[in-house]
């Protein structure tokens, strides 16, 4: 994923094995990372989970992880200063789960396998979360 202006709120996604970074950015953008699994690539080179791009002008950019999981010694360099939490209304908002619940959340990511004339599967997460 990468941004360049502005503000990404990341929430409850898996990375696996990139081949530079899982999260990169330039242009000063704001980057809260929430809830998500990283799992880096074998290549020594590639654990970073983040890549700024600005020639070393990025240590004000506000860069945050909160309730991410780390494997394979994947690691997240933060930045800035202050919270970059986002302000979203009542309607904007949503729950976020725990980084550690989202290989369940991920684990039928993709397209619905469905067949003519048979009911498609469909998951709760709510109920599967609750049920943790």
């Amino acid at each position: 994923m990468r941004v360049r202006f502005g503000y990404a709120h990341l929430a409850n996604n898996r990375y696996d094995e990139w081949k530079m970074y899982a999260v990169g950015g330039s242009a000063n953008p704001t980057i809260f990372s929430e809830g998500n699994y990283f799992i880096a690539p074998e290549t020594s080179y590639a654990k970073q989970v983040t890549k700024k791009e600005a020639g070393g002008s990025w240590n004000n950019w506000k860069w945050r992880s909160s309730g991410d999981v780390f494997k394979n010694g994947a690691f997240f360099v933060q930045s800035g200063y202050g919270n970059c939490y986002p302000l979203y209304s009542r309607k904007q908002s949503f729950k976020v789960f725990p980084g550690a619940m989202v290989p369940a959340l991920t684990s039928n990511a993709g397209p619905l396998r469905c067949f003519v004339g048979k009911l498609c599967a469909y998951i709760d997460f709510l109920d599967l979360y609750y049920q943790y």
